[in-house]
């Protein structure tokens, strides 16, 4: 009886002291929620480039270019940085920044004018910023809300800029990415990556 009385003793000062060091499974649930998310969208096809799942965590410019050099996914590791052009066939339901829209900033305009500037009109190249809001109102066919990297970059006054799409407000936006001015005091801007390949256009087949 006390052996009963013992064993009996012993377990519930396990189950109360396991109870109150079970650890709370809501954090691990919902990061695997949202790596699962992440990963859904890697190898989606828009438009004759397929795009890579986007990327774990924030990067710089410099960053992002070495992440898709690098890059293995779905057996494929010809991915590189996404042009203004192509990160533009991600946007929804900003007619000024979709493709085709009233923003100047395109890759042909980048090719042939001597200045990037000669094609940015910033109030031509944004719409409502919707970061805040919930469910599926923002402005990117893959469900991104914060900002992607392009592969463009230029030099300004006090040092080079990087320009990149934000799909909180469906805009193109630039950032300085090294600064002539701040020099060693300069910390670099961080943003999110997609990877693009080109693939094969069936349509033309």
């Amino acid at each position: 009886m006390k052996k009963f009385a013992l064993t009996t003793g012993t377990l519930l000062f396990l189950f109360i002291f396991v109870s109150c060091e079970r650890p709370d499974y809501y954090d691990e649930i919902k990061e695997i929620y949202r790596e699962a998310e992440r990963l859904s969208t890697s190898g989606a096809e828009i438009d004759s480039s397929m795009w890579s799942a986007r990327s774990e965590k924030w990067m710089t410019f410099k960053e992002a270019g070495d992440y898709c050099y690098y890059l293995d996914e779905l057996d494929y590791r010809d991915w590189r940085l996404p042009t203004v052009d192509e990160l533009r066939t991600l946007i929804k339901d900003c007619p000024k920044t979709e493709t085709g829209g009233s923003c100047g900033l395109t890759d042909e305009c980048i090719a042939k004018e001597e200045s990037v500037y000669n094609c940015f009109e910033p109030q031509n190249c944004y719409c409502e910023d919707r970061y805040y809001y919930q469910g599926d109102s923002n402005y990117s066919k893959l469900g991104d809300w914060d900002a992607l990297w392009s592969s463009f970059q230029n030099e300004c006054r006090n040092g080079e800029d990087a320009w990149y799409v934000d799909f909180s407000d469906g805009g193109i936006h630039q950032t300085t990415i090294s600064n002539i001015v701040t020099c060693e005091h300069y910390y670099p801007p961080l943003k999110y990556v997609r990877c693009v390949r080109q693939v094969q256009d069936h349509s033309q087949l």
